[in-house]
């Protein structure tokens, strides 16, 4: 997440981008704790794609890089995404195109 950003950057985190950092952490947390404690799974997605959008925003900022209107977003994030999930890159197997459908 962090690539290509220098670490005297990254010392240099203004206060929301700190708030940024702290709600992936906690977006992470609240995963595991709703999958160690049972909950169903879609609930534990939820919270990694609270982190997945933060983790974009934070990014976006560290590197200088303007913000732009909710009509890209679906765009960004996949573009996100295929940066950091292997497997989401084109050509993967586990892109869509390649899964079964879910009958039933």
């Amino acid at each position: 997440m962090f690539t290509g950003i220098s670490i005297d950057r990254m010392m240099q985190m203004t206060s929301q981008e700190k708030r940024r950092l702290d709600n992936i952490k906690k977006a992470f947390y609240e995963s595991d704790r709703a999958l160690q404690s049972g909950e169903p799974e879609d609930r534990c997605l939820e919270e990694i794609f609270k982190a997945i959008d933060a983790a974009v925003s934070l990014r976006k900022s560290l590197r200088g890089e303007t913000y732009t209107t909710s009509g890209n977003n679906k765009r960004l994030f996949s573009e996100f995404i295929a940066l950091e999930v292997p497997a989401a890159r084109q050509g993967s197997l586990l892109r869509r195109e390649h899964m079964m459908p879910i009958v039933g």
